[in-house]
C-alpha cells in the first residue's frame, strides 16, 4: 500500500496546489497578509495532527488512520461526482479560506496515508504543507491570471485512489480489487443519476415547467456548500462519517473475498444520498 498511499499523497498535494496558483494569480492587489496568515494555522494544525499520531498506539493509530483516508476519499468522491454532473460553479472563497482549505486538507491527508502504511508522518505532512506554500506563492508572484486546472476528473481520479488507499488498509483488501469496486459503483452512480427522467415523459404536464437556466442543467441541492473545511464537516456530505466508520467495523468480521462488495455497497449508498435517486417511474 506504500507506493498506492505516496502516488494519492503527491497527486492530492497536485490538486490543491494548482487550484491555489490559479485562484490566488487572479486577486489584485495581491493578498500576502491572508495567505500568510492561513499558512501559519495550517501549521498549527500540523504540530497538532503529527502530536496526537505520536501519542496514539501505532496498531490503533494505523485503524484509525486508514478510517480518516477513507473518509476524505469518500468527501472527495461526493464532491468529484456532484461537479460531474453539474456545470461549473465560480469559486467565491477569500484568497484566506482559498490557502487554508488546500493546505489543512493535505496536511490532513498525508498525516492519514502516512499512518495507515506506517511511514513518517512528520515528513509526509511537511511536505504536503510545503508543497502548498510554495503553490500559493507562485500565484501571488505570478504576473499574470492563470486559467483554471482541469478538476473533475483529477479530483475523481483522486477520491478513487484515497477511498480504495483506505478501505485497503482498514479491511485489509487488495487495492486493485477495492478500486475497481468503488470506480464501477461511481460509472454506474454516474450513468443513472445523469439519465432524464422518464417518468416525467410519460405523465402530462400539470402545469409548464420554468425554462432550463442558460448555463446548462440545474445543479443539484447538495452541490450546494461542498467545499473548503465547512463542506468537509457538514452538508451533502455528512453521510460519510457514518459509512466510513461502519466500514471499518463491519471489516472486521467480514471474509477477505467480500470486503471490496462492502466497499461496493457503502459507496453505493454513499453517492446515491448525496446526489439524489432518478428511479423509472417514480418522480
Amino acid at each position: 500500500m506504500m507506493i498506492p498511499a505516496a502516488c494519492a499523497a503527491a497527486l492530492l498535494c497536485l490538486i490543491e496546489g494548482s487550484e491555489a496558483t490559479a485562484l490566488l494569480s487572479r486577486r489584485r492587489p495581491r493578498p500576502w497578509g491572508p495567505v500568510c496568515a492561513a499558512l501559519a494555522s495550517a501549521l498549527v494544525v500540523l504540530v497538532v495532527l503529527v502530536s496526537v499520531s505520536a501519542a496514539l498506539p501505532p496498531r490503533a493509530m494505523r485503524l484509525v488512520a486508514a478510517t480518516a483516508v477513507l473518509l476524505i476519499g469518500l468527501q472527495w468522491l461526493v464532491r468529484a461526482v456532484l461537479r460531474l454532473l453539474g456545470p461549473p460553479r465560480p469559486d467565491g472563497r477569500t484568497a484566506f479560506a482559498v490557502v487554508l482549505a488546500a493546505a489543512v486538507e493535505a496536511v490532513l491527508a498525508c498525516v492519514a496515508l502516512a499512518a495507515s502504511v506506517d511511514a513518517s508522518v512528520p515528513l509526509w505532512a511537511a511536505c504536503g504543507v510545503v508543497s502548498v506554500a510554495f503553490a500559493a506563492l507562485g500565484g501571488l508572484a505570478a504576473r499574470r491570471a492563470l486559467p483554471d486546472p482541469p478538476q473533475r476528473v483529477p479530483k475523481a481520479v483522486l477520491a478513487l485512489a484515497l477511498t480504495a488507499t483506505g478501505a485497503g488498509v482498514a479491511g485489509p483488501a487488495g487495492w486493485w480489487a477495492t478500486a475497481a469496486a468503488a470506480t464501477a459503483v461511481t460509472l454506474a452512480v454516474l450513468f443513472l443519476r445523469g439519465l432524464p427522467s422518464t417518468h416525467k415523459a410519460h405523465k402530462a404536464p400539470e402545469a409548464p415547467e420554468a425554462p432550463e437556466a442558460p448555463g446548462g442543467p440545474k445543479v443539484p441541492e447538495a452541490a450546494k456548500g461542498v467545499s473548503g473545511v465547512r463542506g468537509f464537516l457538514l452538508g451533502d456530505t455528512a453521510v460519510t462519517w457514518p459509512a466510513a466508520a461502519g466500514f471499518t467495523a463491519l471489516a472486521v468480521v467480514v471474509a477477505a473475498p467480500w470486503r471490496p462488495v462492502l466497499l461496493a455497497l457503502l459507496v453505493a449508498v454513499v453517492l446515491l444520498a448525496a446526489t439524489g435517486r432518478r428511479t423509472a417511474g417514480r418522480p
